[in-house]
């Protein structure tokens, strides 16, 4: 996939139409590029993505705001985005990298999820056979996005992480993630619409805040294209 290149105008885009951005919000991305390895090491099915480069560019054009930390492809980890990990370490967070539907592994229980190419460092990979793992998918249940009261505002680049398929029991499982998080976003098909789509209507977003999640797009929206 082409990395988007105009990440100034993402970044202006984005602190742009958050409530509040003119004062300094400590930054955490995390991106994942490669989700296949050397020569001796097994590969995702999935395939690579522009996940690296994208936070890679995204924190160059919000230099204004002190970073608090950045993870690029095998440091980027499962657990960084469970409760108490690098998700709640800054105030203004972001993920690109793959998603996986509810219903494209059994072991994701009925939940979409981040998918990871580390085994939580522990191998850093994992195998076509393993895609299912719990140590390389963050489903629902394991996120609370906000829940310290740090993490103010989150964005996910990523598939099907906000979709349920029209199902009651998924979006209330949506819904338990985010516990004080102003704004999140999935966005559609690609890094312009990410930010056009997903940030303009705010006029919808903001009738979502009273329940402490926006969820920015129908979810049965979701994203287009490969996970």
């Amino acid at each position: 996939m082409r990395p988007f290149r105009n990440a100034a105008l993402v970044g202006l885009l984005i602190l742009g139409m958050i409530p509040g951005s003119a004062a300094a919000l400590t930054l955490g991305f995390e991106g994942i590029n490669d989700y296949s390895g050397s020569l001796l090491e097994p590969n995702c099915i999935y395939g690579d993505r522009a996940g690296a480069t994208y936070v890679q560019n995204l924190d160059t054009a919000l230099a204004s705001h002190p970073r608090y930390f950045i993870y690029t492809n095998d440091s980027v980890w499962e657990s960084d985005v469970h409760t108490g990990g690098w998700i709640d370490k800054a105030n203004f967070f972001v993920f690109a990298g793959h998603g996986l539907r509810y219903d494209y592994w059994p072991e994701l229980n009925n939940m979409s999820s981040l998918h990871f190419y580390s085994q939580n460092g522990d191998p850093d990979y994992h195998s076509s056979s393993e895609e299912g793992l719990d140590s390389v998918n963050a489903t629902w249940d394991e996120v609370r996005v906000g829940s310290t009261g740090t993490l103010r505002f989150a964005s996910f680049y990523t598939c099907n992480w906000l979709k349920n398929g029209g199902s009651n029991e998924r979006l209330q499982k949506i819904y338990q993630m985010f516990q004080g998080v102003k704004a999140t976003s999935q966005p559609p098909w690609n890094f312009v619409a990410a930010f056009f789509f997903v940030f303009r209507p705010f006029s919808r977003c903001w009738m979502f805040l009273e329940r402490r999640v926006c969820l920015g797009l129908p979810t049965s929206w979701g994203a287009g294209g490969s996970p």
